[in-house]
């Protein structure tokens, strides 16, 4: 047994007798109670009862010898509240953050309509629209993880305690991106994802694959799958039928991709509550048909697999940057209308899976100096230390490619005052002095040139590039950008640089 602790869902006692402990809408009003994921984050009531019910589990079980594991609570990722105990707490994050006003003014650029703040007390929480400081949003997607992460934390460290050889996950959510999931692995043993792939059409599941892929690459180690398709999915109403063979491809995919461990959702369809028609292996009549066959024999050909995989992983020679916060910032603030970071992702990483060829995902920080090639799409948040290590990585042999909107903002999401690419323009050997976002009717026609012979159409945005030592690989055909570079590569030092 995998044992779960219960703070997913407060019972109705809680919000009756706590009424603060539930999550305050942006209009002012509490959440009501009676879904789940109804708490506030920053509530010391049930910052409390969370300690004390973990601590209760934990002294229950401690010497069950069938307990293998826990999770915590249950998909991290909401309620976002917005109530006075929360916009305190935030001050106060931003006082540590910052240290002064005057650097906090400094870093929000609230110079801009004159808004400065004179004290802690006149900051806002700030509501994503389109008149919102980009700064003062980035911080609060910043704030609101880093309350997830503490939230957990204060679990972790009550199980550890009754629980040292045993190891503690939570269930992620793949792409699922409003929290810095590197941050949320850190005080976990492994990290498992809930993957759902089968809606819509019969497809290539590619997603799944890169999603994994990010779920092995948080940790740097393989991951578990706490919830796996068992059958149609749906609350009011549900998608297709895995159809024969689905839920054993769906399974492979992950074992290929460095799942150490899965577990189908759910065992029985439920016959009460919201989720009755999340199907399971088996239906409402709990009887073992075809769903639950294949699933056995999946789980037979896995225990004959068992000695062969054990303690392997995948072996990758390509990176992708993935990185949270340029994620965030292009959220706020797309630049052009169909910017959109994860369709952004996965056109290059379904290249990789055309090609087979075994991609990692890593966050900034990492070190790449183990990989031949760095692929950073959208990196919109570039830090003058990360495009030094990357200026460093190409320098020494690697092969970076990267693309539309790159090095535009700073850690605080400010604008650099550089010619794009800012820093790494050397390294690509481009300078990007103009830019535009193309209308949804039209395209642009480019030519490419070998190895990419051929003609292709630009769509949603153009970056008007002067070669600065790049040679051009594809070049538009348009009477205003007649023969500028649409793609490049530059040696510089003993790597390469691509830019799209």
């Amino acid at each position: 047994a995998i044992l779960c602790t219960p703070t997913a869902v407060m019972p109705a006692w809680c919000a009756r007798k706590y009424p603060e402990t539930l999550a305050m809408q942006t209009n002012g009003q509490r959440i009501v109670w009676g879904v789940r994921k109804n708490n506030c984050f920053t509530s010391g009531a049930y910052r409390l009862l969370s300690e004390r019910i973990t601590r209760a589990m934990a002294e229950h079980f401690q010497h069950a010898p069938n307990v293998i594991g826990w999770q915590t609570d249950n998909e991290f990722g909401h309620p976002v509240c917005y109530c006075d105990t929360c916009r305190a707490e935030f001050q106060d994050w931003l006082r540590a953050r910052y240290g002064t006003l005057e650097e906090l003014n400094r870093a929000w650029g609230l110079h801009f309509w004159g808004h400065y703040v004179g004290t802690w007390g006149e900051i806002p929480l700030p509501v994503a629209n389109e008149s919102a400081n980009p700064s003062a949003l980035l911080d609060w997607q910043r704030f609101y993880s880093w309350l997830n992460v503490r939230f957990q934390r204060d679990q972790v460290r009550i199980l550890r305690e009754y629980f040292p050889d045993t190891f503690i996950t939570h269930n992620f959510m793949g792409f699922f991106s409003d929290l810095n999931y590197y941050d949320l692995a850190e005080d976990l043993d492994h990290v498992s994802w809930d993957n759902y792939p089968v809606w819509g059409a019969p497809r290539v599941m590619s997603d799944a694959a890169a999603m994994g892929d990010l779920m092995r690459g948080l940790k740097g180690k393989n991951y578990w799958i706490m919830e796996e398709t068992a059958g149609p999915g749906g609350w009011g109403s549900f998608g297709r039928n895995p159809w024969p063979g689905e839920i054993r491809l769906v399974a492979y995919q992950q074992l290929a991709h460095g799942a150490d461990g899965q577990i189908w959702f759910r065992w029985r369809t439920c016959t009460a509550g919201r989720e009755q028609y999340w199907h399971g292996l088996l239906g409402h009549d709990g009887k073992p048909l075809r769903r639950y066959q294949e699933a056995a024999r999946t789980a037979g050909e896995y225990h004959a697999l068992a000695p062969h995989l054990e303690g392997t992983t995948v072996r990758a020679e390509v990176a992708f940057i993935y990185d949270y916060e340029s994620i965030w910032a292009l959220r706020f603030q797309p630049g052009f209308a169909e910017n959109n970071y994860h369709a952004a992702l996965q056109r290059y990483y379904d290249a990789f899976f055309r090609a087979g060829i075994n991609v990692d995902f890593v966050p900034p920080t990492a070190d790449f100096s183990t990989y031949k090639a760095i692929i950073a799409p959208d990196l919109h948040i570039l830090p003058d230390a990360l495009a030094e290590r990357l200026r460093a990585y190409v320098e020494h042999g690697g092969v970076l490619l990267t693309d539309c909107r790159t090095g535009v903002k700073d850690e605080t999401n400010l604008c650099h005052a550089r010619t794009l690419p800012g820093l790494l323009a050397e390294v690509l050997g481009i300078a990007i002095e103009e830019y535009e976002s193309i209308a949804g009717d039209v395209g642009f026609t480019l030519h490419g040139r070998a190895p990419l012979a051929g003609q292709f159409t630009a769509v949603h945005y153009a970056d008007w590039i002067t070669p600065r030592g790049a040679e051009t690989l594809a070049a538009f055909k348009e009477w205003h950008l007649p023969d500028a570079p649409a793609a490049t590569r530059h040696h510089f030092g003993t790597g390469v640089g691509y830019y799209v």
